[in-house]
C-alpha cells in the first residue's frame, strides 16, 4: 500500500513539473514590458519603434488595475486587459496565450476563450495608429 501511494506522489509531482517547465519554456521569447508610457487624454502613446523586433508588449502603469498585452500582427495591433473574465484575476502570457492560473482558463492573442471555465473574451481596447506612434483608448 505505501508502494502505491508513494508512486502517485511521485508521478504528481512529475506531472506538476513538467507543466510548469513547459509554461517557463513557452514564455520565453521576446516580449517588451513597458512602464514609462505617456498617459493623457484616456489613451497610452507607445512608440511604433518598439515593435521593429518584437510582436508583443506588455504595459504596466500605475493608472492600470491590470496589465495591457499589445499583439501586432502583421499591421493590425490588439490591445487587451490582461484579466480573466472568470474570476477577476491577472493572467500570464506565455508567448502563444494567456493563461490563468487560478483556473486553468485560456485566451487567445486576440482575446478569445480558448478553454474553461472563462465563458467571456477579455476585454478589448481601441487602437489607432500614425507614422510614428501607436495609440491604445481607453
Amino acid at each position: 500500500m505505501k508502494s502505491r501511494r508513494k508512486f502517485l506522489q511521485q508521478s504528481c509531482i512529475a506531472c506538476l513539473s513538467f507543466s510548469t517547465l513547459g509554461i517557463l519554456i513557452e514564455s520565453c521569447g521576446t516580449t517588451k514590458r513597458v512602464s514609462n508610457l505617456v498617459y493623457e487624454a484616456n489613451k497610452f502613446t507607445l512608440p511604433l519603434s518598439d515593435f521593429i523586433d518584437r510582436q508583443t508588449i506588455v504595459i504596466r502603469h500605475r493608472s492600470l488595475p491590470y496589465e495591457i498585452l499589445v499583439v501586432k500582427q502583421e499591421k493590425k495591433f490588439t490591445a487587451l486587459q490582461m484579466r480573466c473574465t472568470h474570476n477577476d484575476v491577472a493572467l500570464n502570457f506565455t508567448g502563444q496565450k494567456l493563461v490563468c492560473n487560478a483556473h486553468g482558463s485560456e485566451f487567445d492573442l486576440e482575446g478569445k476563450v480558448r478553454k474553461e471555465p472563462a465563458a467571456i473574451n477579455l476585454t478589448q481596447y481601441a487602437t489607432s495608429s500614425d507614422t510614428h506612434n501607436l495609440y491604445i483608448h481607453l
